[in-house]
């Protein structure tokens, strides 16, 4: 099964016309981490509007995740910007059976 998912990052910084983002997700059941996806750089495409970057995307969820209660975890960080430079949102779902 796919997790889809869509957020947005506000008010990156610009150089050259270009953010410098990296986005990795984290995937997390009873406290323990059970996924890592790699540090990836993030294209915003012909996005134009630069202080409000859409991303959309899908997590395979493997057979082998159990039911119950998972929560992920997006981090973006901002190479342009001076610290704090890591947002961080969480989110909390369910697999059922």
């Amino acid at each position: 099964m796919v997790l889809s998912y869509s957020y947005t990052i506000y008010n990156a910084e610009v150089k050259e016309d270009r953010p410098q983002l990296e986005t990795q997700m984290l995937l997390f059941r009873e406290g323990k981490q059970v996924f890592a996806g790699k540090i990836s750089p993030f294209d915003p495409g012909t996005q134009s509007d630069m202080k409000r970057l859409k991303v959309t995307g899908g997590l395979r969820l493997g057979p082998e995740l159990p039911a119950g209660g998972y929560l992920l975890q997006v981090m973006v960080t901002d190479k342009l910007r001076n610290k704090p430079n890591t947002a961080v949102q969480t989110l909390d779902f369910v697999i059922v059976e």
